[in-house]
């Protein structure tokens, strides 16, 4: 997805059929199309005991196993503002295991080595398994939790920060006056 260009933005699109709605971004780089779907929240946990996080994940499983998803393509997730050194430390790890991996079974098996996964990586993936599970009416298999991790991410914005980007401010006005 490195290297594409965005072509259309758009927000709030549930009432035309995209799950998750805050923010829809496609991208373009010759012939190949892209798409990431975010639900933009301020903080939130991410366990099962979360109601944001759950309908997070409920709605990403709605894209991600709705008409036209493609996984080499398309990405969905959950954009905060608020830092979160988990989902730094152990949750985007995960997803990157996820994407890394071959086939649900091969997720699923490392991410079950106690020596190999940490417990809060562990508990994440069963979390994640738990919200699909209710979500399904079924517990899901192998195949489907891989199908959505590998496709989600979880990204930082920090719209409070007098410089989110983390560039230098520009000279204000009264500098440009000053000829300082």
């Amino acid at each position: 997805m490195a290297g594409q260009f965005a072509v259309t933005v758009r927000t709030q699109r549930a009432a035309l059929g995209e799950p998750l709605d805050d923010l829809i971004i496609d991208g373009r780089q010759g012939s190949s199309e892209s798409r990431l779907s975010l639900q933009l929240k301020s903080q939130v946990t991410f366990t099962r005991l979360s109601a944001e996080w759950a309908e997070t994940v409920r709605r990403a499983w709605d894209t991600v196993s709705g008409e036209g998803f493609d996984a080499g393509l398309h990405r969905v997730g959950i954009a905060i503002a608020t830092f979160n050194a988990k989902a730094d430390a152990h949750y985007r790890t995960v997803l990157n295991w996820a994407r890394d991996s071959d086939s649900g079974t091969d997720f699923i098996r490392r991410i079950s080595l106690p020596d190999f996964s940490h417990a809060i990586r562990t508990a994440f993936v069963e979390d994640v398994k738990a919200i699909l599970s209710e979500h399904l009416g079924q517990e899901p298999s192998e195949h489907q939790i891989w199908s959505l991790l590998r496709s989600l991410v979880i990204l930082h914005f920090d719209f409070n920060a007098d410089s989110s980007s983390g560039d230098e401010s520009p000279p204000s006005p009264a500098s440009y006056r000053s000829g300082i």
